[in-house]
């Protein structure tokens, strides 16, 4: 008697949709009588997201019909939902309606375990299913695919005990003998392992590389040992490399310590995809570019490996025949010899292959080798003609900073804005600018630094939608940085620089985040720059400029420092005010609130509100019209000490500080002068009155 039961208690017939009762559903079936049909059909109900419907369809149909594909439509359709436990319950009523899984059923359900590893039974109901495949009585039997999809879901879940028990009942040879995928996330699982190994070691003791060095040295001779026989298989025609496969290896090497493992990179490239060494070779400087010799007979036996590499040395082993044709060698990754080439071509280099030479040349501090193998890789009069991704450009970037090239950083900025090499034009970001120009930075002594710097804002003015504060920090610090210093050179600087600084205030008034989340400590930086900038203009062109010159400079420069004055205190103010709340909700702190204290604590809430928002849509704020026009140090002077017009400036400042017994004398003290002040001023007025 077929099965009737319902594997989805939630999803039944009652949530059918309107007219998908189960006499209409019977109706139906009987027009569905071939499978194909059945199953374009349930595609159709199940992208119009009738997922019940299309359930209740499949059930009624498996009394008559071989509907296989059908439930493995219902399969995947959960699995893309997220749903793992409802496709399991699916498999397992699909077996019970006596319709046999085939083997599209079992790479669906790995596949799905695969795509959430968070689900806390991934691992364990994957391996049972993979297992049950084994068994006399079933009908698919597991494949290379099969095996893959379940190793991945070991990797992802870092069960490598779990994988490494699936992949030792692989055959050498066959149609379940490991390919490159196989291998490919076997390399994968133990650099994660070994990353997590790290983390873990590093969250428990700070400042011991020893026990780092110990993991990374164990998963690298690991990573070799495994190349062996991948180097033996490639050889005699059994398995096919591809990118993925040769760079899940590098980066496996480049966690290890030793310059040895940075330069087995290159050897490996050089192995497995036929790219020339740029420098010569760790083990012997003077052989320069020109090929290693092969190992021979002579060659030290490999040595005696930890019981801690066990694992991975039985595993994937190669018969017994195998093992008499491979020759003892001490560099797995040496070239190998013109009647050991492989009968596949060689692997075809990618994004991927640059961006894992770039990190091994900067590991092994090869910045000229690097800069070879960008222009070996990249030249589209070259062989390779790869075209880089922005990770690619970035990380060159990063490379000629610490080569202080900026007349070549410019010029690759300027190959990413016009597409020369990729093609594609406008590929530019906030950071590519703050690269280019910190290497701007470096290069200080390059006289022609700050014509490449001007050249780079142009470009960033004219491709960002928002100029970026902290690109135009480092302009100022290029500007600031050249010697002998010329005080028309500064200024021009400072031009470029002001119409950048409007814009982020603006952009930052009426919109916080931004597109590129400025911040104001950064936008603060910038301003405080620019004070420094007029600073040195006035001490240089103190003989040259005119007097409108400099009074417009000082001008610039008391507005600037009335702006610093009223963010800094802004973001003190708001810090204080979140530590007072935070203070109040936990019940430890925070006794009054901040509008509580100081004279300009007793308006209106709404009113203060709006005065303070009024002042950051300029320099010039309308509260501070008389402040923004007087100097720096008399600003500065009304903040920290007695001075005119000080009780304005402090009672705006005191509004969120404590108010003990020393500010209630100074605010006495502070009155007592303005009430002088202005008792004075209106002596003099009577006199003047009486005068006339």
């Amino acid at each position: 008697m077929p099965y009737s039961g319902s594997a989805l208690t939630p999803q039944n017939s009652s949530r059918f949709r309107d007219g998908s009762n189960k006499s209409n559903l019977r109706i139906e079936v009987r027009w569905l009588k071939d499978p194909v049909k059945l199953a374009n059909h349930t595609v159709r109900l199940l992208q119009g997201d009738n997922f019940e419907k299309a359930l209740e369809l499949v059930r009624l149909a498996s009394n008559t019909v071989e509907c296989t594909v059908g439930w493995n439509h219902l399969i995947n359709y959960e699995m893309s939902k997220a749903r793992v436990a409802n496709a399991v319950k699916l498999y397992n009523e699909m077996k019970k309606r006596a319709q046999q899984p085939d083997a599209y059923t079992f790479t669906i359900l790995f596949r799905g375990f695969s795509s959430y590893p968070q689900f806390s039974q991934s691992t364990s109901r994957a391996l049972s299913i993979y297992r049950s495949m084994s068994a006399e009585n079933s009908p698919v039997r597991p494949s290379i695919i099969h095996t893959n999809a379940v190793l991945k879901v070991c990797a992802l879940a870092h069960d490598i005990d779990a994988l490494l028990d699936v992949a030792a009942d692989l055959p050498t040879r066959g149609n379940r003998a490991p390919n490159h995928l196989t291998f490919t996330i076997i390399l994968n699982a133990i650099r994660s392992k070994t990353l997590g190994e790290i983390k873990r070691l590093e969250s428990t003791s700070r400042g011991e590389d020893k026990g780092k060095n110990e993991i990374t040295a164990r998963a690298v001779q690991q990573a070799r040992n495994l190349w062996v026989e991948i180097r033996q298989r490639w050889t005699s025609g059994d398995l096919l490399l591809d990118e993925d496969f040769v760079c899940a290896m590098g980066r496996l090497l480049l966690l290890g310590s030793q310059t040895k493992d940075y330069d087995d990179i290159l050897s490996l490239l050089e192995q497995t995809m036929g790219i020339p060494r740029q420098v010569a070779r760790v083990a012997d400087p003077a052989l320069g570019r020109a090929e290693e010799a092969s190992a021979t007979d002579d060659d030290p036996e490999p040595p005696t490996y930890s019981p801690a590499n066990v694992d991975l040395e039985t595993v994937l082993s190669p018969s017994k025949e195998e093992n008499d044709l491979l020759e003892p060698t001490s560099n797995p990754f040496a070239p190998l010899p013109n009647d050991a080439r492989p009968s596949q071509s060689a692997v075809r280099p990618g994004c991927n292959t640059l961006s894992l030479v770039l990190e091994a040349c900067v590991g092994l501090k090869y910045i000229r080798a690097a800069q070879n193998y960008w222009g070996l890789l990249t030249s589209p009069e070259g062989y390779h003609k790869i075209v880089p991704d922005s990770e690619n450009y970035h990380m060159y970037l990063r490379l000629l900073r610490l080569q202080r090239s900026a007349k070549l950083a410019v010029e690759l900025v300027d190959e990413m804005r016009s597409g020369n090499l990729t093609g594609k034009a406008g590929a530019l970001q906030t950071k590519t600018f703050r690269i280019a120009l910190s290497c701007c930075v470096r290069d200080k002594n390059n006289k022609n630094s700050i014509h490449l710097a001007e050249k780079l804002v142009r470009m960033m003015r004219d491709t960002l939608p928002h100029p970026d504060a902290k690109a135009l920090s480092m302009y100022l610090r290029v500007v600031l940085g050249q010697y002998p210093r010329d005080w028309r050179v500064i200024m021009d600087g400072i031009h470029g620089t002001e119409l950048g600084v409007r814009n982020l205030r603006s952009l930052l008034a009426y919109d916080p985040a931004g597109p590129y989340k400025q911040t104001n400590e950064d936008i603060l930086e910038l301003v405080r720059g620019l004070i420094s900038a007029y600073d040195v203009v006035l001490d240089l062109g103190n003989e040259e400029m005119s007097g409108k010159e400099k009074k417009k400079c000082r001008e610039q420069m008391h507005t600037l420092a009335a702006y610093v004055t009223r963010t800094h205190n802004r973001l003190v103010a708001e810090r204080k005010s979140v530590e007072v709340e935070k203070g109040e909700d936990e019940g430890t702190g925070g006794k009054v609130t901040p509008s509580q204290n100081g004279r300009i604590g007793r308006r209106n809430d709404d009113h203060h509100n709006a005065a303070w928002e009024g002042e950051n849509d300029g320099f010039e704020g309308t509260m501070d019209e008389v402040v923004a026009r007087r100097p720096a140090e008399e600003v500065s002077h009304g903040i920290l000490g007695p001075g005119k017009g000080e009780w304005k400036m402090r009672g705006r400042v005191q509004k969120w500080g404590k108010n003990d017994e020393e500010t209630k004398k100074r605010e006495r003290v502070d009155r007592v002068r303005a009430w002088k002040y202005q008792s004075g001023r209106n002596e003099e007025r009577v006199e003047r009155y009486e005068a006339s």
